[in-house]
């Protein structure tokens, strides 16, 4: 994992999520390496383009959530959204993958991470997935 195992985001089930991040990243680097292959004009390369598109799909299908207007991480064992937003629900926005609509919506949603001594990295823990060491992330 990243670092993000212990947060509540993951609802102590690391293994169990397909993560915004990860998945941002990984579509990321498919269109750099798009863009590179072209450049070089490299030829027998796996279709970058093809792959970056497949991923974006697949990110809008299942972490995408027009309920709350946020990315949030998959729980692809529960076959579910991840129950606790974090930061990285803007990630998508950092990379140009969301659609204006989506980022608009995630934009709206910045409150959510306000507290009273900055930024958290998660929103507030709900009760039943708190643990001693909850606040040091939301």
């Amino acid at each position: 994992m990243s670092g993000w195992d212990f947060t509540p985001r993951f609802e102590g089930r690391g293994l169990s999520f397909a993560p915004v991040d990860l998945n941002t990243n990984l579509w990321v680097y498919e269109k750099n390496f798009a863009h590179f292959a072209a450049l070089l004009g490299l030829k027998g390369e796996p279709d970058w383009e093809a792959r970056a598109h497949e991923r974006k799909r697949a990110i809008d299908a299942h972490l995408w959530n027009p309920q709350r207007g946020l990315y949030l991480d998959h729980d692809f064992v529960l076959g579910r959204p991840g129950r606790v937003a974090c930061a990285v629900t803007f990630w998508p926005l950092w990379a140009g993958l969301a659609s204006p609509e989506q980022a608009r919506a995630v934009a709206e949603h910045l409150s959510l991470f306000e507290q009273a001594h900055g930024f958290g990295a998660c929103e507030p823990t709900p009760a039943d997935l708190r643990t001693p060491r909850s606040m040091q992330w939301d």
